[in-house]
């Protein structure tokens, strides 16, 4: 501030909002990524923000909002040249339609963006869309497939180091087998994810688990220790202000 620096300043407060992303506190994120967005005459750094908050939009359930930032960002990023970022934007495109449940859509967006980073060897963002297909895979009823989508996650996850994409796999992996009826695999697998969210710490990775995990145990005729662990899901959900998670976690626990 004293150097009247607004592009070093715009990208301190963007590191200020990602902290607080990692945190959960999405509230505290989106106050520094807007101010960081006004600091900023960048228009690719302006993009990059319009991502994070995409993100933040697609947490709360505002698929609108999310799905214009991203888009906006994406023509950004071609327009400057940026085949990395623009690869990111369709990656964050293919997540949103996931939630959506546009499968067709979200895995074109994907394979579109793994082109992109097979292009630029980027092995973290192969592995993450090789986790996202695994989503994909199992809304498809390919289980098997998805099953090893999510095992070419963790190997990669572990390659570099990630060990977020490493329990985000074992959730995935965990679904696939219990709906393949392996609900002793996928109780190990849903421990360790929540073991390595409680770590990190990450409090929506920690509630996907055990959300999980809740619906592993009722599947098992442990209705006790499922709702219990659908309760414990929805609490981090509510410290998230995870709207769409929290109204489909408190249906689970009423039903």
């Amino acid at each position: 501030m004293e150097a009247r620096d607004e592009e070093l300043r715009a990208r301190i407060e963007n590191g200020a909002g990602a902290i607080h992303y990692a945190q959960g506190a999405y509230a505290q994120a989106e106050a520094f990524y807007q101010i960081a967005r006004g600091l900023s005459s960048s228009a690719t750094f302006q993009a990059k923000i319009d991502l994070n908050l995409g993100v933040l939009a697609n947490i709360e359930g505002d698929y609108q909002r999310a799905r214009g930032l991203y888009e906006r960002a994406r023509r950004a990023f071609h327009a400057a040249g940026d085949g990395a970022n623009e690869a990111l934007a369709l990656h964050n495109v293919g997540m949103l339609y996931a939630d959506e449940g546009r499968w067709n859509d979200a895995d074109d967006a994907y394979q579109a963006s793994l082109a992109l980073f097979a292009q630029q060897g980027n092995r973290a963002m192969i592995g993450s869309v090789a986790l996202n297909r695994a989503e994909v895979l199992s809304a498809r009823g390919q289980l098997d497939e998805a099953i090893r989508s999510a095992e070419t996650a963790l190997e990669i996850g572990a390659e570099v180091g990630d060990e977020g994409s490493r329990g985000e796999a074992l959730r995935w992996r965990a679904h696939a087998r219990r709906r393949l009826g392996d609900t002793e695999s996928a109780e190990r697998d849903l421990l360790e994810s929540i073991r390595i969210a409680a770590s990190l710490p990450s409090p929506l990775l920690e509630a996907e688990a055990t959300e999980e995990l809740g619906r592993l145990l009722i599947d098992r005729a442990d209705p006790e220790r499922g709702r219990h662990a659908l309760r414990r899901a929805l609490a981090l959900y509510e410290s998230l202000g995870a709207q769409r998670d929290i109204q489909r976690v408190s249906k689970a626990i009423d039903s």
